[in-house]
């Protein structure tokens, strides 16, 4: 088996987790997030639409913006030719 990679998102899995039955012998299922280091399971309310808690693992390969990016972001000319975007 393979090794699960844990940069960034890429260890939080969809999963159904099992609930239990219904009376009548159906399945209760919740769709969520699972970490496949840690085993947590994490339930948004949108389900499989949501988005897990946070990154999962190594954060170093993720892009970061640079505090000077941070520091003159304000300063962007966000006008084409004079005219502002929209």
């Amino acid at each position: 088996m393979g090794v699960v990679e844990t940069s960034g998102f890429k260890a939080w899995w969809p999963m159904k987790e099992l609930q239990g039955r219904t009376k009548d012998g159906a399945n209760v299922v919740t769709k969520g997030f699972r970490n496949m280091v840690t085993g947590e399971f994490h339930v948004d309310e949108r389900g499989w639409d949501g988005a897990p808690p946070g990154p999962s693992g190594d954060l170093s390969n993720i892009r970061h913006v640079s505090d000077a990016y941070r520091e003159n972001y304000d300063r962007i000319d966000w006008t084409v030719k004079g005219q502002p975007n929209g």
